[in-house]
């Protein structure tokens, strides 16, 4: 589709003019096609959404995009008024929590419910050393500029038990290409750590919809400190542990976490939508 003048894959599965969806967001490095597993099993009983951010995966690049999370947030707003969807079940990983939940904080009611998979909490975040030096002016271009295959697979493989399939890895690198390593320094650079998301946290301690954590607890980059972290911001939540698995756990151990994500949407999605 074209969004705002940008060009973006748009991968979908279920009913495609239902108002109500399920709203997968990729994080970094990644792709809507993270999700393709999720989206197919979500798919038989829902409209289940994903795309790429622009400045990631096969979306356009440009230097002009507002890389934040506010800018994110507007071209989500975008992407929803352009399938026609109203309603929101956002599952959402890593930095795609940022801006999806930056819609959420500002769609209460348009929010049906929230899985959080391994994404940080919208305050009080601490950066891990990778994102520290994509942070610092030179330092930033320079790790971006030597980054090669060896160092990427090192850094996407730390702290694992379970292995990443190669043609996931794979993928990730062919499209960490130079439009992907800018957006990552200017989306870090613009992300104020202790508030990253513009909203209130007192919104969404009054959200009214039950929230799903989903966690590696083998994340090296957001380990389960994170996770729990997520209960000073949401009262109704619901957490299930992945104790082999690492930052990506719906690729690592795709049955462990479709599992309860489908029993919770199945829950959540009103029942015209199903």
């Amino acid at each position: 589709m074209v969004i705002s003048g940008l060009r973006t894959p748009v991968l979908e599965a279920g009913m495609p003019d239902a108002r109500e969806a399920v709203v997968f967001f990729h994080g970094n490095p990644g792709s809507g096609l993270d999700w393709e597993d999720l989206i197919a099993r979500v798919g038989s009983f829902a409209r289940a959404v994903a795309f790429d951010l622009p400045g990631f995966g096969a979306a356009d690049k440009p230097r002009e995009f507002d890389y934040s999370v506010p800018g994110y947030h507007r071209f989500t707003e975008d992407v929803f008024s352009a399938l026609g969807i109203e309603r929101v079940h956002p599952v959402v990983h890593d930095i795609g929590g940022w801006h999806g939940q930056m819609w959420v904080g500002c769609h209460p009611r348009e929010c049906g419910s929230l899985v959080i998979i391994n994404s940080p909490p919208v305050i009080n975040y601490r950066w891990y050393l990778l994102a520290q030096v994509w942070r610092t002016p030179g330092a930033g271009e320079f790790l971006q500029a030597i980054m090669n295959r060896p160092f990427f697979d090192l850094n996407v493989k730390r702290g694992r038990a379970r292995s990443l399939p190669k043609p996931f890895i794979d993928r990730m690198w062919r499209e960490f290409d130079a439009g992907t390593r800018n957006a990552i320094l200017r989306l870090y650079r613009a992300t104020d750590v202790l508030r990253i998301v513009p909203v209130p946290v007192e919104t969404f301690r009054a959200l009214p919809v039950p929230v799903l954590v989903v966690w590696g607890r083998r994340d090296p980059y957001i380990p389960p400190r994170f996770a729990e972290a997520h209960r000073e911001i949401y009262s109704n939540l619901e957490y299930t542990y992945l104790e082999a698995s690492g930052h990506w756990p719906f690729i690592d151990d795709p049955d462990g976490v479709a599992d309860p994500v489908t029993r919770f949407l199945r829950r959540q999605l009103r029942p015209e939508a199903a």
